[in-house]
């Protein structure tokens, strides 16, 4: 196994720096595997383009991976049209009236994120997107709010 030392780190930081940038979540992981190929490849261009090629055959090769990524799409994709009518107005509309206190909204999104655990992603997706209407009313911090959901 090689060792990169500071160079192992450019694609977490090409990525992060994309994701800011553009704010596309996919443009960004493509650029940090692209940014990642390059420094495996020792940045030639020719090398860096065939490792490109092998990471991203890898990703999608991988059955695992083509079922979690499958997962992930149907469910955003069901959060979407929940959203979409009102399904979520709709429960932060209905769970608000008995969450009249900040403290009452954290132990809310904490027990709602701690009950939805079958899958840390699906966790997120469903109780993040469930609640982020309701944590705003109870004006808990964004960063505070995610941080509930997922722990």
């Amino acid at each position: 196994m090689s060792s990169f030392g500071i160079w192992s780190l450019v694609p977490a930081a090409v990525t992060i720096i994309a994701a800011i940038l553009t704010r596309e979540v996919a443009v960004a992981l493509f650029l940090g595997i692209l940014a990642g190929s390059f420094a495996v490849g020792h940045f030639a261009v020719f090398d860096s383009g065939k490792l490109f090629g092998k990471y991203l055959y890898d990703s999608f090769a991988d059955e695992e991976r083509l079922k979690m990524a499958l997962f992930l799409l149907l469910v955003g994709s069901m959060l979407e049209i929940i959203s979409r009518s009102g399904g979520f107005g709709k429960f932060a509309e209905y769970i608000s009236r008995y969450l009249d206190s900040p403290r009452k909204v954290r132990m809310a999104s904490f027990g709602l994120g701690l009950s939805l655990f079958f899958d840390d992603y699906a966790n997120l997706m469903i109780a993040g997107a469930s609640m982020r209407a309701v944590s705003a009313r109870g004006r808990i911090s964004p960063a505070l709010f995610a941080y509930l959901v997922d722990n």
